[in-house]
């Protein structure tokens, strides 16, 4: 781990230890960004079933692209939202983004154990 001195006191100080408020939005619009990315790759795995599920595998490309959508217009809109007055203004809990992917994940998995277990589909 990367160690540097510290400034006033010459104790030793954790080089991430210091603050950098700037990165903060950054680092979480990325995770939400990460977030994102996963949705659609669990909706292109989905697609390759399509043929066999049906409905059933499209509702669960619907439901993981429009999470995905959700997630992209939120995570933009707040970003520019927070952006000119961080790190003075405190940032507002994103409760709907939270929300809505509890809800859009365990649908995913409800659907997913669904098409595993095989209770829709030709035999």
């Amino acid at each position: 781990m990367a160690r540097e001195r510290g400034r006033h006191d010459g104790r030793d100080t954790v080089w991430h230890d210091r603050e950098d408020p700037g990165l903060q939005p950054e680092r979480t619009e990325l995770a939400w960004h990460r977030t994102m990315i996963s949705f659609f790759a669990a909706a292109l795995l989905v697609v390759r079933w399509a043929d066999r599920f049906g409905g059933l595998a499209v509702a669960v490309v619907s439901v993981a692209c429009a999470a995905a959508v959700f997630i992209l217009v939120r995570t933009r809109r707040r970003a520019r939202a927070v952006a000119p007055t961080f790190p003075d203004a405190p940032v507002p809990v994103a409760a709907l983004e939270v929300v809505v992917l509890t809800t859009a994940t365990l649908l995913l998995g409800v659907l997913g154990f669904w098409l595993l277990l095989g209770l829709t589909g030709p035999p």
